[in-house]
């Protein structure tokens, strides 16, 4: 049982359905139909791209062991679907598709003077936020052609503050592994003030939801509950805690999200 949750956890298929959930999650808030070309397409290749960049040298290997053979049979029917699904949207979603392909293909491999967008020290932060709300948000609303007005920015901004919130919880854990040249935040400015910076990102997520044209008690109590438990994932964050603890629980996060849209609705 633990072999199928490690696979299930290393392959991808955890954190790709937690983009999937928070797709899901702008299709609740700005009530438009679901489109199940995008939703396949954001499935698949979020299993495709975080396998890559995970796995990158295991994906182009003959001689692997059984649990990584597995992870590159399914990697590659997940971009076989993928690039079916990306063929089936309009240009616009395309162009953002691309956008955030380049800046993954950019994370993964060494470009600049020799590093990749990861290695270079204090930027993988923003490019992790930019990537997650580009699939997540952009790609739904510009298949739908809905306006890119007020409301939207102010959804941009809390999207990418919440997975920054989640990054830095990340980072706290693998701050014993991480290599100093990242420069992450903990290293940067130590725990402790890391979680204060969380702290004041969550306030700031819950807060945001009061400068939409339409504020709704539901989506405040829906907030309010999902801030609660990411200010508990962050106050309890330790570079001892097991990986299990962001790699399953804190990508679990808009999963829990899109359930209490559920629940509320």
């Amino acid at each position: 049982m633990k072999k199928l949750f490690d696979f299930y956890i290393h392959s991808s298929i955890h954190v790709s359905l937690a983009v999937l959930a928070l797709t899901l999650v702008s299709y609740y808030y700005f009530e438009i139909p679901l489109d199940f070309r995008v939703l396949f397409f954001v499935f698949f290749a979020s299993a495709v791209g975080y396998n890559y960049t995970k796995h990158t040298l295991v994906l182009f290997r003959k001689n692997v062991s059984r649990t990584q053979r597995s992870i590159q049979s399914l990697t590659s029917i997940s971009l076989l679907i993928s690039v079916f699904f990306f063929f089936k949207l309009n240009l616009a979603s395309q162009f953002a598709i691309l956008l955030t392909s380049l800046f993954t293909i950019l994370y993964a491999h060494a470009v600049f003077k020799h590093k990749s967008l990861r290695s270079i020290g204090g930027i993988k932060i923003y490019v992790v936020g930019i990537c997650w709300v580009g699939i997540t948000l952009f790609v739904p609303l510009l298949e739908a052609d809905y306006p890119i007005n007020s409301d939207v920015i102010v959804k941009c901004f809390q999207r990418f503050l919440l997975v920054i919130i989640l990054i830095l919880i990340f980072e706290i854990i693998d701050l014993k592994e991480d290599n100093p040249s990242l420069r992450t935040v903990p290293q940067t400015i130590g725990i402790r003030n890391t979680k204060l910076v969380g702290v004041l990102l969550l306030a700031i997520f819950f807060c945001l939801e009061f400068l939409l044209s339409d504020v709704r008690i539901s989506q405040l109590l829906i907030n309010g509950i999902l801030a609660i438990a990411v200010l508990f994932f962050t106050l309890f964050a330790n570079e001892n805690k097991s990986k299990y603890y962001t790699t399953f629980w804190v990508e679990s996060i808009p999963i829990l999200w899109f359930v209490l849209i559920l629940f509320f609705r």
